[in-house]
């Protein structure tokens, strides 16, 4: 009985999961197609590197499908469930909402692993693969194609016309060329009555052999060329120009230019170049703080002029040396270091003369103000890598998250498909659509205050997390005790009785 029931749960909920899945990772996928449309078309890209490049997208594009896929079968197989009375006639027999969601349960813990692998292991191979290949894509020339009448100018150089071109696609009439050097200002032009255009077997060179033609050739070389514009003609019964079209090939770049991107590393490799950023904020620290204990510790003259002056200077760099988002460094001004009553007062003890005393105060000047300008520059280097630790970080939590989400809302829409009873399409989708729009702007908020350091990196990374998790316990146990706190019909029926109450009170005036 238990056995049939639980494969009973499983098949009511797999079949809605696999289409409901397959229906938002399309749906995403032509989103990406719309957007890079003017990159794809008109390029002569293989039907292989099309899908391709659509098959590594849509690898990427699973942690934005699948929260979707979880609401919307949860909530069309429970309520379905519950619109035909099944769970009814579960809870009849005794069994409990929360051991009929067990067997769904297991299959979403599953899921949740293979997610956490999936996310962490193919999905930055596949990102590194996918981004690589469009770049190529949206770097590569469009495919040669000549159109009567309009001038193309994709093959370096030259600039080519054709008047008319036959149905057998080579002759063709009324040829006009611009052929311009890159390396001068030389232009020349050819016009030719007719001729025949072809490929090589390779596609890789583009034959004309031109008839009835005139050559124009400006004469740059001469003297006179700016005075006079000397031009040579050349007339020609046959003439065969061959054009290089690997220009328009699509070019194979270095999958290593993209691989320092946090979006395509594992957690390992997040966690070692997180590591690595921390380790060399602290290792810029100590060696600029060591420097400038060895520095001052070497100056004996600063020390001997005002060392009450020169210790409040050493405190102001030593607390440069702490190097964090909260130093404003700005604040730290040498204008104060001149020639005070106190300077002067301390040097005529020393018995140095004017000069003496003003060249040492330049010199303190200069020194000082060079030390805090070192520490800026620190500061601003740790801020990039402190940034980069962020990124790595935040990247870190989000393989995590999803996974864990993913549990969260199948608590949420499987009790609430059980208490709105309504199978299909309709319902179950507008309810998916409004909770993922209400996830993702939850989401990219928290990942937002995150990342700009106003909200505690793990509390804005899991706020999603942590405002669904209160949401999935009050809807399951809500569902557990069989209420009708989202049962539109208890909504209808109350709407009624108001409404009667409302006529009643309203006749009883009148009379």
């Amino acid at each position: 009985m238990i056995k049939k029931l639980h494969v009973r749960l499983i098949k009511a909920f797999a079949g809605p999961f696999l289409a409901s899945f397959a229906i938002t990772m399309f749906l995403f996928l032509m989103h990406f197609i719309w957007l890079y449309i003017d990159d794809l078309v008109g390029k002569g890209l293989s039907t292989w590197l099309i899908i391709k490049l659509l098959s590594l997208t849509s690898a990427t594009l699973v942690p934005m499908a699948l929260p979707l896929a979880v609401l919307l079968s949860s909530l069309m197989a429970y309520g379905n469930l519950a619109e035909h009375f099944e769970i009814v006639a579960i809870k009849a027999s005794g069994i409990s909402l929360i051991k009929t969601l067990l067997p769904n349960f297991v299959i979403i813990i599953l899921l949740s692993f293979a997610t956490f692998f999936f996310v962490n292991k193919v999905i930055p191979k596949a990102m590194l693969e996918s981004r690589s290949l469009l770049w190529d894509v949206r770097q590569k020339k469009p495919a040669f194609n000549i159109e009567d009448g309009i001038f193309y100018d994709k093959i370096d150089g030259y600039s080519i016309k054709i008047g008319k071109k036959e149905e057998d696609n080579e002759t063709i009439h009324d040829i006009i060329i611009y052929e311009q050097s890159n390396t001068s200002e030389q232009l020349n032009v050819i016009k030719a009555k007719k001729g025949r255009m072809y490929l090589s077997d390779n596609e890789r060179l583009l034959y004309f052999n031109l008839e009835d033609g005139v050559r124009y050739q400006e004469m740059t070389d001469e003297v006179n060329y700016y005075k006079n514009y000397p031009t040579n003609i050349t007339a020609f019964k046959k003439q065969e120009i061959t054009f290089d079209l690997s220009a328009l090939d699509m070019k194979n770049t270095e999958k290593e230019l993209f691989m320092g991107d946090h979006r395509m590393m594992t957690l390992k490799g997040l966690q070692d170049q997180r590591d690595s950023a921390r380790k060399d904020i602290r290792k810029r620290n100590r060696f600029q703080l060591q420097y400038l204990r060895t520095y001052y510790k070497s100056q004996d003259t600063f020390t001997k002029v005002d060392t009450t002056l020169l210790k409040k200077k050493k405190s102001k760099l030593n607390l440069a040396q702490r190097v964090n988002s909260s130093i404003s460094v700005s604040n730290m001004d040498t204008s104060d270091i001149v020639v005070s009553e106190k300077y002067s007062s301390g040097l005529k003890t020393m018995k140095f003369d004017t000069t003496n005393r003003l060249q040492l105060l330049y010199t303190l000047e200069n020194t000082l103000g060079m030390q805090v300008d070192v520490c800026k520059n620190t500061i601003e280097s740790n801020k990039s890598l402190e940034y980069n630790a962020l990124l790595y970080t935040t990247e870190m939590n989000k393989k995590i998250t999803l996974p864990v989400l993913i549990i969260i809302l199948f608590f949420i829409a499987a009790p609430l498909g059980t208490i709105i009873r309504k199978g299909g399409l309709g319902m179950p989708l507008v309810i998916s659509v409004v909770m993922f729009i209400i996830y993702y702007v939850i989401s990219l908020t928290g990942e937002k205050l995150a990342k700009e350091g106003i909200w505690n990196l793990y509390a804005g990374m899991w706020l999603a997390n942590i405002v669904f998790l209160p949401i999935a316990i009050f809807i399951t146990y809500k569902a557990s005790l069989d209420s009708g706190l989202f049962d539109i019909d208890v909504y209808k029926k109350v709407f009624r009785f108001v409404k009667s109450k409302l006529s009643f009170a309203k006749n009883s005036t009148h009379k």
